[in-house]
């Protein structure tokens, strides 16, 4: 049971530019009920932007100084590094009160392609990309209980979501390949990763971390 304090403690990765559409906050909401509810894990939230301010009294407010860390901006290097590692990727989009949401983020490409079971918000273009229960997790946008519950079956079972991981990458490597290599080359050409510029109709609609 993931409750047992000798359990290995579940890893889980969030990455992106801290602004309202990409959900952190609801994010946090979920990880303070799964605290309390006695499970074990580390979270790591990689990005930076004008929302750092207010998650971090809200991670304060919530009491997960020590299961969350907010590490900022990292390489992309870096954040592929974390990746390979495995565990968990939480990308919980929602449609911000202005009415910006994404496309399909590059990093939810990133993290299927090394393998990582991905659980994200429920948006018309990310279904482009994950199929929901066969190459990824869609929780309903802005609905903690809905990320709660999602998280939670998958900290009971961890080794139970292996077809879907499975899945995942087989289907960015089949589906996406170009696209997200394209991605990549365009950020060594630059010298620009997409988390720096804003979001602009392209390949995949919108091909934004």
């Amino acid at each position: 049971n993931p409750r047992d304090p000798g359990t290995a403690v579940t890893r889980i990765l969030a990455v992106g530019r801290l602004v309202p559409k990409k959900g952190f906050d609801v994010l946090f909401r979920a990880l303070s009920v799964l605290e309390k509810k006695g499970y074990r894990f580390r979270c790591d939230l990689v990005g930076d932007g004008p929302e750092r301010s207010r998650l971090e009294r809200l991670r304060r407010d919530l009491g997960l100084g020590e299961s969350v860390r907010m590490l900022g901006a990292l390489s992309n290097g870096e954040i592929r590094d974390r990746m390979q590692r495995g565990g968990l990727l939480v990308l919980p989009c929602i449609v911000a009160r202005d009415g910006d949401r994404d496309g399909i983020p590059v990093v939810l490409m990133e993290a299927m392609a090394c393998g990582m079971l991905v659980v994200t918000g429920d948006l018309p273009t990310i279904r482009e990309l994950v199929l929901p229960g066969k190459t990824g997790i869609l929780v309903k946008s802005g609905d903690v209980d809905a990320l709660v519950e999602a998280l939670e079956a998958i900290l009971e079972d961890p080794d139970g979501f292996t077809a879907m991981r499975e899945a995942g990458r087989g289907r960015v490597e089949t589906e996406f390949a170009l696209a997200l290599n394209l991605e990549r080359l365009r950020e060594v050409i630059t010298g620009e990763s997409s988390r720096s510029r804003a979001p602009a109709p392209g390949i995949l609609a919108e091909t934004t971390v």
